[in-house]
């Protein structure tokens, strides 16, 4: 099983929240899905900001290493389907015709990127974040359930201005190797 994540910019709510109404997520090309099979996770990274102060020039088109941000919503899901093509509407401005289908497993608000993910699932963001739409590949993600507990109990901080936290778990909250 592959992890990827994909970037919904701000100013395409509409087109996610019917994507996550209906289940399916569309792209005009082919090739901004590839890879992406059934019961791969899927993680979708809404609305997405810097946390550095100050904020640098080109966001999210930063050096790998520099590159941290706290999205508005983060959603976990798992491809249903690989790829297809359909023609059928569902989005108002766009056919968007290459498709996958998702089942939605977990949602969390404010996440801090730098917290919760280490430097190869935060380069995966990145590109993501570089080409909204298109699924990029991440390396491991940490444990939802234990992501989802530090955020309900507040033991997140709101923002990290910089380092890499060294927070990201594995399996029933055990620091990864």
């Amino acid at each position: 099983m592959t992890t990827w994540a994909i970037y919904v910019p701000s100013d395409s709510v509409g087109n996610f929240e019917l994507a996550l109404e209906r289940g399916v997520w569309g792209g005009r090309r082919a090739s901004l899905l590839e890879g992406v099979d059934v019961d791969d996770t899927v993680v979708f990274f809404h609305h997405l900001s810097s946390t550095a102060k100050p904020r640098p020039a080109g966001y999210p088109r930063v050096a790998t290493g520099q590159f941290e941000g706290l999205a508005e919503r983060a959603i976990w899901t798992t491809a249903s389907s690989a790829p297809y093509e359909d023609s059928l509407p569902i989005w108002d401005d766009a056919s968007y015709p290459f498709r996958f289908n998702f089942s939605v497993a977990s949602r969390a608000d404010r996440v801090v990127l730098r917290e919760h993910f280490d430097p190869g699932e935060l380069e995966g963001i990145r590109l993501a974040a570089i080409n909204p739409g298109r699924a990029a590949y991440m390396e491991e993600l940490p444990d939802i359930r234990t992501l989802l507990a530090k955020i309900k109990d507040g033991q997140t901080e709101p923002y990290r201005s910089s380092g890499y936290a060294g927070r990201s778990r594995g399996p029933e909250g055990h620091p990864r190797p």
